[in-house]
């Protein structure tokens, strides 16, 4: 290889290697602006202070259908992050869930790409099913994750990939704040309104997922 073709390989490394540097500078001033500065600290006291690794996918719901606000944000991390990330939270959660175990309580259950823009989400019988016939005693709610992008995915409940594990931090049945909570009519007795937050890993996507909701 010759003395030219080496000098433009190192130039094109440098290139990308600055490029990558200013976009990592951009998310993270639009993740300080629309996250760090705008939520109140109980409910993002998990999230990271602030973004070193892209890609960064950043999710808001204000004033959604069955609930008041919801954040997510997905980060692609290196393989040994998400390992020591997986490892901390496995000893220290509240609870954790598989995405694909049935009957889990799930803020917004019906809710999904198909019927987000009608009015009517579910019948009363499918719904009296859901907030009266399950009991949901001993678990803590988890987010409906289906508006994160498709390659997060999959054919569950949550609508999440079956290879993540869902960790719930803190959840508790509350009015948190003095705004107008309006009581879901999709969740059950000792449910009506609330908050939770929690992480998402997937090892083999090498992906985390910080998530926040309360309705």
């Amino acid at each position: 290889m010759g003395r030219k073709v080496k000098l433009f390989i190192v130039f094109l490394i440098g290139l990308n290697s600055c490029k990558y540097s200013m976009d990592v500078k951009r998310a993270n001033e639009t993740y300080q602006n629309i996250v760090i500065s705008k939520y109140d600290e109980r409910y993002i006291s998990h999230f990271p202070h602030k973004i070193e690794y892209l890609p960064m996918d950043i999710m808001t719901v204000e004033k959604g259908v069955d609930c008041e606000r919801q954040l997510m944000m997905d980060l692609e991390l290196p393989s040994s992050i998400i390992d020591t990330l997986f490892e901390y939270y496995t000893s220290n959660n509240l609870s954790t869930y598989k995405p694909s175990t049935e009957g889990l309580l799930i803020v917004n259950r019906f809710l999904s790409k198909e019927n987000q823009f009608k009015r009517k989400l579910a019948s009363q019988s499918e719904i009296d099913i859901y907030t009266k016939g399950f009991n949901f005693s001993e678990l803590f709610p988890i987010p409906n994750f289906y508006r994160l992008k498709p390659s997060l995915l999959g054919q569950t409940e949550c609508h999440l990939s079956s290879d993540f594990e869902i960790f719930i931090i803190e959840s508790k049945p509350d009015k948190l704040t003095n705004e107008e909570l309006t009581i879901s009519k999709y969740m059950p007795v000792g449910w009506k309104n609330g908050f939770s937050r929690g992480v998402s890993i997937s090892k083999s996507k090498k992906k985390i997922i910080y998530w926040f909701v309360f309705w």
